[in-house]
C-alpha cells in the first residue's frame, strides 16, 4: 500500500455534508423557530438562503477536502514542497472564487426587497470555513497515513511468512544437512576444490537460515554470502564466468535485505549464455546510495521460463522494509540493477 493512497470521494462527501450542516445550522434554527434564544439575528432568513448556502458551503467544503486530501493525484510528480505551494494557492483562489460566485448567485436566488443589501463578510465566512476545512484536512491525513503504515506492517509480516513458509517447504532437516556436509568435507578432505565446495556450502546453508529471521543485514555480511555462493557457481562454469566487485568500505557497515545481491547474480546466470565463445561477466559496485550490478545481455538460446517474479518480489520487499524501489535498467545492451543502501545510523 503506497503512502500516497487516496480517500475515497463518498467519505469526502459524508464530511463536506457534515460541516455544511453545522454552518448552516443557526440560519436553519432561526427560520424554523425551533428555540427562542439567538433567534432573532435570523429571524429574516428564507428558504432560498439556506438553500443557496448549503449549496455553495457544500460545493465549496467537498472541492477544498478534495484538494488537500488529494492533492498527491493533482500533481502526481511534484515535490511535496511544491506541491503544498500549489495547494494553499489554489486554495486562495478558490476562496476568491467562491465568494465572488455567492455575490453573484445571491440576488438571482434570493428574493431581496428594496431594502435589502447582498450579506456583508461574505469572504470572512469563507475563510474561516477554509480554515476549518484545512484542519480537518490534516486529521483525515493523520488518519490515513496511520491506517496506510499499519496495511503496509500488515502486508510485510504477510510477505514474511510467505517467506518463511517457503524456506520450510525447500529445506531439510538442519541437523541431518550439517553432520552429511562434515562428512562428505571427511571423505574429500584430500581433495582440496571438493573440500572447499563442500565448506561454502555450509556456510551458505548456515547463512541462509540465520538470515531467514532478519529484515535487513550489512552489506559486508551480504558480499561475504555473495563470495561464497560466487565460488559455487565458478565449480561449474570455471573461466566461462567471472566476478568483478568493487565495493567502497564506507558502505559495509550499512544494510540492505538479505539474500538480495544473489537473486541478481542468480538472474544474470539464469538468463544469459554462458560459453566460451560468450563468457559471462558480472559487475558489482557502489554508488554514493546504491549498489549496482549489471551484466551484458546474451539471451540463452534455450529459454528459460520465468515470469520476472525474482525482481518483483524483491522490490516488493525493498518497498515494505526501506520506503524504496530498486531501478532496473536495460541500455545498450546492458542490464543492470541499482539497489538502494539503507542507513542504519
Amino acid at each position: 500500500m503506497s503512502p500516497y493512497s487516496g480517500i475515497r470521494t463518498l467519505q469526502l462527501v459524508k464530511v463536506s455534508f457534515l460541516v455544511t450542516f453545522l454552518v448552516v445550522l443557526p440560519r436553519l434554527v432561526g427560520y424554523l423557530n425551533v428555540v427562542d434564544m439567538g433567534t432573532g439575528y435570523f429571524s429574516g432568513v428564507t428558504l432560498s438562503d439556506i438553500l443557496l448556502r448549503i449549496a455553495v458551503y457544500f460545493g465549496f467544503s467537498l472541492l477544498l477536502l478534495e484538494i488537500h486530501v488529494n492533492g498527491h493525484r493533482i500533481f502526481p510528480e511534484i515535490k511535496r514542497l511544491y506541491r503544498l505551494i500549489g495547494v494553499y494557492a489554489i486554495t486562495i483562489l478558490l476562496v476568491w472564487a467562491i465568494t465572488e460566485l455567492f455575490r453573484f448567485l445571491y440576488p438571482k436566488v434570493v428574493e431581496m426587497g428594496p431594502g435589502d443589501t447582498i450579506p456583508k463578510y461574505v469572504e470572512i465566512i469563507f475563510i474561516l470555513l477554509a480554515i476549518i476545512l484545512i484542519f480537518i484536512s490534516s486529521i483525515i491525513n493523520l488518519q490515513k497515513a496511520r491506517h496506510d503504515k499499519i496495511l503496509e506492517n500488515a502486508e510485510l509480516k504477510q510477505q514474511n511468512l510467505q517467506k518463511e513458509l517457503s524456506a520450510l517447504k525447500n529445506q531439510v532437516n538442519p541437523h541431518f544437512l550439517f553432520n552429511s556436509l562434515n562428512s562428505l568435507s571427511a571423505l574429500v578432505r584430500d581433495n582440496d576444490k571438493a573440500s572447499t565446495f563442500v565448506k561454502n556450502l555450509s556456510f551458505l546453508y548456515r547463512y541462509i537460515l540465520q538470515s531467514g529471521d532478519l529484515d535487513l543485514v550489512t552489506v559486508h555480511e551480504e558480499l561475504r554470502f555473495l563470495k561464497s555462493y560466487m565460488e559455487l557457481i565458478k565449480v561449474r562454469y570455471g573461466e566461462k564466468i567471472s566476478f568483478n566487485i568493487t565495493v567502497n568500505d564506507e558502505l559495509m557497515p550499512k544494510q540492505i535485505p538479505p539474500l538480495a545481491l544473489q537473486l541478481l547474480v542468480e538472474n544474470a546466470v539464469k538468463h544469459n549464455e554462458i560459453s566460451d565463445k560468450y563468457p559471462l561477466e558480472i559487475n558489482l559496485f557502489s554508488s554514493t546510495e546504491n549498489l549496482v550490478v549489471e551484466n551484458r545481455i546474451r539471451p540463452r538460446k534455450s529459454l528459460v521460463q520465468s515470469g520476472g517474479v525474482g525482481l518483483s518480489n524483491l522490490d516488493k520487499r525493498y518497498h515494505l522494509l526501506m520506503g524504496h524501489h530498486i531501478r532496473i535498467k536495460k541500455k545498450e545492451g546492458i542490464f543492470r540493477v541499482e539497489l538502494p543502501i539503507f542507513d542504519k545510523r
